[in-house]
């Protein structure tokens, strides 16, 4: 299957990759066209992410880019599998640092996020991805006070997915919640 779609994938990732945010050329955007919508889930802001970089288009596009680099490896294209290694990890290296919140211990959506709102499904996306190990504990905490916009539904697999990495305690509170 992957042999049949390869061409394509690599064509949607190289698109989504020659998209860098302007200034911060680390990170990328979909595009700003009007007819495009950048939709993460049915919550508040993340219906339609508009400010660029966002957290949530950047850990997606890092997943995109770790499954395609292992699909690749699996075909035995071990040049295409270690560039896109490369860059999910230069990504994932990125993602960590600018958009980790010391103050509010949480991954926000956006860097300048004046609403200061945070959101389960950034925190379940970046455990969910591998991209927050070092922040498990600050992370539990913050999901388990119920302070942050819940997950909906669409979410619920990152969701399901990060809290059982999160060890004993992430799973006694997603059976609770579930």
């Amino acid at each position: 299957l992957f042999v049949k779609w390869q061409k394509q994938m690599d064509t949607i990732l190289d698109v989504a990759l020659a998209n860098k945010v302007p200034g911060k050329e680390e990170f990328y955007h979909p595009g700003e066209e009007p007819h495009f919508w950048n939709f993460c889930e049915w919550n508040d802001r993340l219906c339609d992410v508009r400010e660029h970089p966002s957290s949530t288009y950047n850990v997606y596009l890092y997943e995109a880019l770790t499954a395609a680099a292992k699909l690749h490896d699996f075909a035995g294209n071990s040049s295409r599998s270690a560039e896109l290694y490369a860059v999910a990890e230069r990504l994932g290296k990125a993602l960590k640092e600018y958009f980790w919140s010391e103050p509010l211990k949480v991954f926000m959506l956006t860097q300048n996020d004046g609403s200061l709102k945070e959101y389960e499904h950034v925190q379940a996306i970046f455990l969910a991805n591998k991209l927050a190990d070092e922040h498990k504990a600050e992370l539990l905490d913050s999901i388990v006070s119920s302070r942050l916009n819940g997950i909906s539904f669409s979410g619920l697999p990152y969701f399901v997915k990060a809290l059982r990495r999160l060890g004993k305690e992430g799973r006694a509170y997603l059976y609770d919640y579930l």
